[in-house]
Order: structure tokens, then C-alpha cells, then sequence
């Protein structure tokens, strides 16, 4: 007897909707839905790679480790390039630079335009091959008819964790996981052979650590699920599972060796635990709820489902309870894989909303082992993209036009509920370039080299990433060298790094003293001779130096700058500064309760390098001047981490007139984390400001702060 769903089909004529397409028009259609969606979110522009995405954040620095390394000669490890970082070099793999293309196009530098790269190319290659992938998926689930095919791709290509990856180009080729996830269906099923399996498995693992570290993090416990599935199976021998086993990790380590994934300070970083999965993400981010995230970080672990999705597996979980029973028993081992993603996503620091569930404290060599993927939250993308296909695959096997029809309102209620993730894109591609090459070219004609002062890694708050991916993508773009760079985990010793400045201005070397707005007491001998010689101008917050006078060309690039209109002076007000026990008073910081002791004032936690400079604490008490009300010192920490005392003195009583200490101190060496402070003993004490000053470093006063 037929069924109430296949005789309704009949009675409409409708049975070609469930007969199975021939693979061509299954997997064409798609590719054309793909292609009108990059064109719709898409300028040709940006797939040109122009425009203001490319030319800042984590964008710019895969486009100059491209440009870096098509502009090298070849090294070993065949990734490395010693143009950027100069001249340690550092492999283009830690700058995202996707070397699964960046290698071969590297045999074409020849011939290609200059300042061409591939990255907004790239993102029409991911959402082709998300379509292509998903559908290898949904027929690897034995869904063959049209409809599957264009609602598997449908939901693919509008994946919210998809679209929410614009801006890390790499991170957007989620079709591997797609593929891999096909490939462990098709192997399981026994559709392939065990060879043509471990074979597509090996193949695209290596492409996705080609293309990025943590897909191949996410693709290759697939390969791992599938080896002990067959081995328990039977289908599969221990020895033979073994021998895949280690033929697929000699692929790895050949590829980790002769890329130079092993260049830089280690696998691990910490953070682990701030870029988690918060647990309510999957149902989160949306028509549903917003976000809120329990960490600064937990944005990386954005993993919602959709509305659209959602609504389907409440009525895949309503019509066919026992199929993920089945699907669970069928898939066992690949089930306790997702599970333990999605325990490593959510990490030893599990919130769900804003609310902290559990801390687990981890040994220190367990919290190293999961700092080599940090970003823990992004392993929860496998886990999305399975319940989206094993729900399809659910919901199509019924065969109900009825269902049909409900599925494709869902697609519907899907694109509209993820609309502001592509408008997001949709704006941000569409933003015009910002940055004018063609003057820097001008002005840097002759050049070699950019020294940026600190290094990557060696500087405080506020430089930030940014300050140093502007110098990096110039440099880039003019084919000059670049001493550090914003990249992935390198090895970075600051004490050599930073010596360049202790000599003198090298000829074809542009030097940039970052953020000496923000802090223009830090300048080390290089940029005080440079300042003092009128060599200097400023470029936005940052002040760049060299060897002679700037030409008439670097005023369309830098504003001028010299010695007599350089403020070498900070000066901070009470409000400015952190206190433990004050609070504010008709402009000055007291302490909140008569008689309470203890530290009024500390900070401001800046960066000083070697030299001789001033300082002036402006405070007044009620007391008199034969009583001790406080004590005062200035701090800092030097390159070893440890605490050096500059000078430190007592504060006495002022009868309520305001009045400075004042002093100097010499710095033998650069200083971190400087801080000019006040200790209350419990007297009236009231602080104004502080104010720290720098001058030319001089025989005579370096021997008059000594003394």
C-alpha cells in the first residue's frame, strides 16, 4: 500500500520531484544560485580586490604575506619569506595568507599585475565550493532528488556562521568541513572503498591546513571517526586502519616542515576560555534572542542556527522522534566526536548567557595543549553544519509536498532572519579605499626598509593591531621590507628587536615611533637625534623618522615636526588617574574616609626608554609642613619583568597651599609600565596632578639626575 504523503504525490504529478537528478543538474543549479549570491553581496570591485576591507585588520595581513612572499625569492620552508619580520622572516602561514593558493600563483609572479592578490577572489571560491559541498553531502545521505539538492545548498550558502566570517578570508572555506563530512558519509555507508575514502580524507585535510590550521583541526577527527568505525565494524583491520593512520600523519608532518608551521615561538598561545562557545549561540543571534557573551572573545564562537533551522528541527524531533535514535546508534562514534567539539568549544569556562555555569581549573600543561587552538569557539561549526544536514536529510526522506513546501518557507524565514549578517557584508565591501599608495610611493622612492619601534609584541596599550598592519601593508604594497609584522604566534625577542633604535639612522630606512601622540615621552636615541635635527614629521598618531631632512614629496603623505613645536610634556589630572582608596574633590583625588591609608594614586602605567627626564607631583595637605602625610615613588619594570625603584620620597604636610616635588631621574635602559605614585598614611592628603617632561639626554644632566 502506498502512502497518504507518495499517492497525494501522484495524484498531482508530482513523482519527479523525489526521482533522483542526474548529477550534472544537481550540482549545477547550485553553483548558479552561488554565483548570483556573490554577485549580489559582491562588487566586482572587491572580488578585484580593491576597496577599504583589504587595507586594514586581519585583511591586510593576508594580503601583504601574499605580497611579501610573491615579491621573495623561494626559501626553505618553501611558505617562508624574510621580507616581512626582516630579517628573521616568518612563514606566510601565519599570516593567514592561505598558502594552498599563495604557492602555486608564487611560479606566476612574473607575470602578474603588481599589487595582485586573490583575496576577494577567494570569497567567490568559498561560497562556490559551500554549494558544491553541501550538496556532495546531502546525496552522500542518499538524498539524490532536485529539492534536496537546492534546499541542502540554499541553506548552506546563507550559513549565519558563514556570512559572519567576513574579514578572515581563510576561515570562510568551511566547504572543506563540508567535504570532509561527505567523504566519512560515503565511506561509512560503504558507498566508497576504504582506500578511495582514507585517500579523500588525507587530500583534503592537507588542503585545509593549506588553507587554514583550524580547519584541518576540524576535518581531520573525521578521518579518525571513520578509521575506528570500520575497525570496530570489521571492515577494517587494526593493522591496515594503523598504516592510513600513519600515512596521514606523515602527510602532515611534511607539510608542517616544509611550510614552516614550525617557525615562530610554539603551537600555543594563551586565551584559552575568553573565544569559547556560549552555549546559548546556537539558539542565539537572531529573530530569537540576541547575543550576549560572557567574555570580550566569545563573538568567535557565534554559531547560531537560524530561525529557518530551527523550526525544522523541532518538526524533524515532532515527526520522526526515533530517527535521530537511529541516526545516533548508526553514527555513534561520530556522534561522541561532536560531542567532544562541542566540549572543547565551550571550553573550561562554560557560560550560558551571561551567567558562568562551570570553571574547571586546568594543569598547566593541559591549558598549553588547548592553547594550540585557543579560539576554541569556532569548533562548534562542525557540529552546526551536521545537524543542518542529518535534519534535511530527516525531513526529505518523507516525500511530502506538504513538508516541501514547509521547508521552503523555512529557507525563507532562514534568509530573512540572517539579512543583517549580509548587510553587514554587504556594507563593508562596498566601502571605498581609504589609502593613497601613489604619494607613499613617491615619498618613499630610494627606501628599503620600514623599522617600526616597539616591535609586534613588545608594545602596551593603546597601540594597537592596526598601528602596525598600516605600516605592514604599505611596506607590502611598495615592496619594501618591514623589520616585525602582525602575525600568528611569532617568536619575537624585543631586546634585539628593539636595539635598532639605540644607533644611528640607517639611509633607505623610514623609522616609526608608534603611538608618540599617545606617548611622546618614550623616544628612544634614534628619534631624539632625529627630532632634534628636524628629520622627523607625523604621520596620524605616529612619528616617523630618517637619516635626512624630508623632501618636498612627504607633505602629502605626514604632517611636519621638529623640536620646538614637539611637546615632549604629559601631564595627568586627578580624574585621570586610578586610585584605591580616593575618590574625586573639587578637582583633586582624597581618600573617601578620614584616616584611611593606603595607595591615592598609581599608574599611569607608561613606557619610558633610556634617558633623563623630569617630574613634577603638584598635591597640597592641611598638615604641617613638620608632618609626614604620605610618601611617593616612581616605579617601572624593566625588560627582565622586574620592579626597578627610579627615586622615592616623603610628603609633607603643605598648611593647604598647593605644591610640587619635583626632580629628575635618569634610565639606563627602557622602562615598562612606569608609574608615578602616592601612598597615603592616613593624613590629609590631596592630589592635583602629575606631569613628567623628557629632555635631550646631555652629559650634564644625565650627571646632575645621577647625582
Amino acid at each position: 500500500m502506498r502512502s497518504p504523503a507518495l499517492s497525494s504525490n501522484r495524484h498531482f504529478g508530482l513523482e519527479w520531484l523525489w526521482s533522483p537528478a542526474r548529477r550534472s543538474i544537481a550540482y549545477a543549479l547550485p553553483l548558479l544560485m552561488a554565483v548570483a549570491l556573490v554577485l549580489y553581496l559582491y562588487p566586482d570591485t572587491f572580488l578585484a580586490g580593491h576597496g577599504r576591507f583589504f587595507e586594514g585588520g586581519d585583511a591586510a595581513s593576508h594580503v601583504s604575506g601574499w605580497l611579501f612572499f610573491e615579491q621573495d625569492h623561494w626559501h626553505f620552508p618553501l611558505l617562508k619569506t624574510d621580507r616581512l619580520n626582516y630579517p628573521d622572516g616568518i612563514s606566510i602561514a601565519f599570516t593567514d595568507s592561505i598558502p594552498l593558493l599563495a604557492l602555486p600563483l608564487k611560479l606566476f609572479a612574473g607575470v602578474l599585475p603588481a599589487g595582485f592578490h586573490y583575496f576577494g577572489l577567494w570569497h567567490a571560491i568559498c561560497y562556490l565550493l559551500q554549494a558544491a559541498a553541501a550538496v556532495f553531502v546531502i546525496r552522500s545521505l542518499g538524498i539524490r532528488h532536485l529539492p534536496g539538492a537546492l534546499l541542502a545548498a540554499g541553506f548552506a550558502l546563507i550559513w549565519p556562521a558563514l556570512t559572519h566570517r567576513l574579514g578572515h578570508t581563510a576561515l570562510m572555506t568551511q566547504g572543506l568541513l563540508l567535504l570532509a563530512l561527505g567523504t566519512y558519509l560515503r565511506g561509512h555507508s560503504e558507498t566508497w572503498s576504504v582506500r578511495r575514502t582514507c585517500t579523500a580524507f588525507i587530500a583534503i585535510t592537507a588542503s585545509a591546513l593549506l588553507v587554514h590550521p583550524y580547519l584541518f583541526a576540524m576535518s581531520y577527527p573525521l578521518l579518525l571517526v571513520y578509521l575506528v568505525s570500520q575497525w570496530w565494524a570489521g571492515s577494517l583491520d587494526l593493522k591496515r586502519a594503523c598504516l592510513w593512520l600513519a600515512g596521514s600523519l606523515a602527510v602532515l608532518f611534511i607539510l608542517l616542515l616544509a611550510g614552516g608551521y614550525l617557525i615562530g615561538k610554539g603551537a600555543a598561545a594563551g586565551g584559552f576560555g575568553i573565544y569559547s562557545l556560549n552555549l546559548l549561540s546556537p539558539f542565539c543571534g537572531g529573530l530569537l534572542c540576541s547575543n550576549h557573551y560572557a567574555t570580550p572573545g566569545q563573538d568567535e564562537g557565534f554559531n547560531y542556527l537560524g530561525a529557518g533551522v530551527l523550526l525544522l528541527l523541532a518538526t524533524s524531533a515532532l515527526l520522526e522522534p526515533r530517527a535521530f535514535l537511529r541516526s545516533a546508534a548508526r553514527h555513534r562514534y561520530l556522534l561522541l566526536a561532536l560531542l567532544a567539539l562541542t566540549l572543547y568549544a565551550a571550553s573550561n569556562k562554560v557560560f550560558v548567557g551571561q551567567h558562568e555555569l562551570l570553571d574547571i581549573h586546568l594543569p598547566r600543561f593541559a591549558e598549553a595543549l588547548a592553547g594550540i587552538f585557543r579560539v576554541s569557539g569556532r569548533f562548534f561549526w562542525l557540529v552546526g553544519y551536521s545537524i543542518l544536514f542529518f535534519v534535511l536529510a530527516v525531513l526529505l526522506r518523507r516525500r511530502s509536498l506538504a513538508l516541501l513546501l514547509l521547508m521552503s518557507g523555512a529557507l525563507a524565514l532562514q534568509w530573512y532572519d540572517t539579512r543583517p549578517l549580509r548587510d553587514r557584508v554587504l556594507f563593508q565591501t562596498r566601502l571605498p579605499t581609504t589609502v593613497d599608495i601613489a604619494p607613499w610611493r613617491t615619498a618613499l622612492a630610494g627606501f628599503e626598509e620600514i623599522d617600526v619601534y616597539p616591535a609586534y609584541g613588545c608594545s602596551l596599550p593603546p597601540t594597537t593591531d592596526d598601528d602596525y598592519v598600516r605600516y605592514q601593508y604599505l611596506a607590502a604594497q611598495l615592496g619594501l621590507r618591514i623589520n616585525t609584522g602582525y602575525t600568528a604566534r611569532a617568536a619575537t625577542d624585543c631586546t634585539k628587536k628593539n636595539r635598532l633604535v639605540d644607533g644611528p639612522a640607517l639611509p633607505g630606512h623610514l623609522y616609526v615611533k608608534l603611538g608618540h601622540l599617545h606617548n611622546s615621552l618614550d623616544l628612544p636615541p634614534l628619534f631624539r637625534t632625529a627630532l632634534n635635527a628636524g628629520r622627523c614629521m607625523l604621520d596620524s598618531q605616529h612619528l616617523i623618522c630618517m637619516n635626512i631632512r624630508p623632501s618636498q614629496s612627504w607633505a602629502t603623505v605626514a604632517t611636519p615636526l621638529d623640536r620646538r613645536n614637539s611637546d615632549l610634556r604629559i601631564r595627568w589630572k586627578a580624574e585621570q588617574l586610578p586610585s584605591l582608596i580616593g575618590q574625586l574633590r573639587n578637582g583633586r583625588l582624597v581618600p573617601r574616609k578620614q584616616g584611611e591609608a593606603g595607595y591615592l594614586s598609581y599608574g599611569p602605567y607608561i613606557a619610558l626608554s633610556e634617558g633623563v627626564y623630569s617630574y613634577r607631583i603638584n598635591y597640597l595637605s592641611d598638615a604641617d609642613e613638620t608632618m609626614t602625610v604620605g610618601t611617593w615613588d616612581i616605579v617601572g619594570q624593566d625588560a627582565g619583568g622586574h620592579f626597578v625603584t627610579l627615586s622615592n620620597g616623603p610628603l609633607a604636610g603643605t598648611h593647604g597651599e598647593l605644591r610640587p616635588v619635583a626632580g629628575m631621574v635618569a634610565l639606563k635602559a627602557p622602562l615598562q609600565k612606569v608609574e608615578l605614585r602616592l601612598l597615603s598614611n592616613g593624613a590629609d592628603l590631596q592630589l592635583s596632578d602629575l606631569e613628567i617632561s623628557s629632555g635631550l639626554p646631555t652629559p650634564q644632566t644625565a650627571q646632575r639626575a645621577a647625582d
